[in-house]
């Protein structure tokens, strides 16, 4: 997909969810500190408590296709949030963007993704 530039552009997709998400939360004043995302964004490099799970197919038994965004759904510890997802939705492609604020969790699925992880994107079939 991304002939001799893997590692760059695997940073570039990661970051274009970022940039959206880190929108997002500033559109919605979810307290999550922007900082970091600001800091990937300018330096280019990728989001290192950020992760993306790529879904390709329809909601439900009509397998309807639409274009949205969902709310930022977060847990908290201490009164902060400790954790946010957010989904993507173009069509039957869906980009669902996990956030902690330490780093991995145990709520995000097996095929979360970010650049650091050295894996293939891959694309689940709902």
């Amino acid at each position: 997909m991304f002939p001799g530039r893997v590692s760059k552009s695997s940073i570039d997709l990661q970051l274009y969810f970022v940039k959206l998400f880190g929108c997002r939360i500033r559109a919605d004043d979810v307290p999550i500190d922007l900082v970091i995302f600001s800091q990937s964004l300018i330096r280019r490099t990728a989001h290192p408590t950020c992760r993306l799970v790529f879904t390709i197919g329809g909601f439900g038994t009509d397998k309807m296709k639409y274009a949205g965004l969902s709310q930022i759904h977060t847990s908290e510890r201490d009164g902060r949030p400790a954790f946010a997802t957010w989904l993507y939705t173009l069509g039957e492609f869906h980009v669902q963007v996990f956030w902690s604020a330490e780093g991995l969790t145990t709520n995000e699925p097996k095929e979360a993704w970010a650049p650091s992880d050295g894996k293939i994107v891959k694309f689940c079939r709902k």
